[in-house]
């Protein structure tokens, strides 16, 4: 491992037209989240105070170490580990589903359990081959995505995490195919999907807004940014998120009537919309219509639904 010299920082410093004292190493490292605790052992905001002439502000050490904590956590080898299958449609760009990972990864540090994520591709994934791509995961997420390459395969990994118990958090297009699949093979509705994918299906539990049926041209359509909903009382996201309104795109509310009493709906916009869903008397299965790995503050506990879906292991 390498380290800058001060004949290292003295010739930077004079390329750069910085003082010296002013340049600092980004080492290499294991965890990114043992960075910000690696630069202000440096100094860095002495340099960004010096800087801006603030004298009256002092950085927040605990708050600082608790990201190195976050670090050394992933090198306990004592830690209980949990496998958190993704099962989604864009394999080979994890940026897409980048927010997800890490916020799976700050759950297991609030949970204090180690993490493996497991990536499945649903393109691959059919009811033959699914429990050999499944079986070994505590509990399986299905992201959101667009278009209706690798839908099966999110439908068959959806079946066989309600059909095995196993804890299932559906995101946004993941929430959709959960009604889809279980209008499908519970219910035995003959044709039943969403008008995304086929607009003449003659059960479409899952179709677009009405407020956007004359809309031709999709590209940015979403409902995107924080939209206010409303929490069912007594049910499981009201007991993790308690008052919390958020949400984004929904879909048409009298879908959920030919679901009850196996899937409840638990959360409304304020036009109706229904926005979260889940299944009585299961061990944890939950759809949400938004994204909530999105929902980040400085506090690493604040995800807090899908560290109770992390939780529920």
């Amino acid at each position: 491992k390498q380290t800058m010299t001060e004949k290292d920082k003295r010739k930077i410093a004079m390329f750069c037209n910085v003082d010296a004292d002013n340049v600092l190493e980004a080492p290499d490292v294991d965890e990114i989240y043992s960075l910000p605790y690696i630069y202000e052992q440096q100094g860095l905001s002495r340099v960004i105070f010096d800087h801006f002439k603030i004298f009256d502000v002092k950085p927040d050490i605990k708050k600082l170490a608790k990201w190195n904590e976050y670090a050394l956590q992933k090198k306990d080898k004592t830690l209980p580990e949990v496998v958190v299958g993704v099962a989604g449609k864009y394999g080979n760009a994890n940026d897409c589903y980048k927010s997800l990972f890490e916020a799976i990864k700050h759950a297991g540090f609030a949970n204090n359990v180690k993490i493996k994520l497991k990536w499945i591709d649903t393109h691959k994934v059919d009811a033959y081959n699914v429990k050999e791509k499944l079986s070994d995961c505590d509990c399986i997420i299905v992201p959101g995505g667009f278009g209706y390459d690798g839908v099966e395969g999110k439908i068959e990994t959806i079946k066989y995490a309600r059909e095995n118990k196993i804890p299932f958090l559906g995101i946004c297009l993941g929430m959709q195919m959960a009604v889809v699949e279980f209008a499908k093979n519970v219910l035995k509705l003959e044709d039943v999907n969403s008008t995304e994918f086929n607009e003449n299906t003659k059960n479409p539990v899952i179709h677009i807004m009405e407020t956007q049926k004359g809309v031709t041209s999709k590209g940015g359509t979403m409902r995107l940014g924080a939209y206010p909903c409303t929490i069912k009382k007594d049910t499981l996201l009201y007991n993790i998120l308690g008052e919390e309104q958020i949400g984004v795109n929904s879909y048409h509310h009298q879908a959920i009537k030919k679901l009850s009493p196996y899937f409840q709906a638990m959360a409304f916009s304020e036009d109706g919309l229904i926005e979260g869903i889940f299944m009585p008397n299961k061990r944890f299965i939950v759809g949400v219509q938004w994204h909530p790995e999105f929902s980040y503050e400085v506090d690493v506990n604040n995800r807090k639904l899908i560290n109770a879906f992390v939780a529920s292991v």
